[in-house]
């Protein structure tokens, strides 16, 4: 089974200030004194960078970030949660065919195809998620 199961649109969302970092850098102050100055998504991202996506999840405050962190924790019950919350415009196509994803995974396939065809119906020439429906239409 070829499932396109690939979080959408996650990279343009990702880009985090590291200003924080930066300034204690400029001032001589150690990394530790840095932290300081970074909010809870900043070190959010870091937790996501090495790997450790429930603290991730725990820190981000964008429910499109938390769901994205907590799909890749497989908590995919919880991810659904968190993308089904997401109204951002930026990336609310983005959060539901995420949204599908989660629900596939959970073996949720009559939740899955609504999600897919919200996709379809806005974005028509979607190719992920028009396969993704046809596989979670033939389960």
């Amino acid at each position: 089974m070829n499932f396109i199961f690939g979080l959408q649109g996650y990279a343009s969302t990702v880009r985090l200030s590291r200003l924080g970092l930066t300034v204690g850098l400029l001032v001589g102050a150690s990394t530790v004194a840095a932290a300081w100055f970074e909010n809870s998504d900043q070190i959010a991202a870091k937790a996501f960078e090495r790997g450790d996506y429930l603290t991730a999840a725990q820190g981000f405050k964008d429910d499109y970030r938390r769901g994205v962190a907590l799909y890749r924790a497989k908590q995919y019950e919880r991810a659904a949660e968190a993308f089904s919350r997401v109204e951002r415009d930026a990336v609310y196509l983005d959060a539901r065919f995420n949204l599908g994803n989660a629900h596939f995974m959970e073996g949720r396939y009559t939740d899955a195809v609504k999600a897919y065809e919200e996709v379809l119906s806005e974005r028509p020439d979607d190719a992920d998620a028009r396969y993704n429906l046809a596989l979670a239409r033939a389960m």
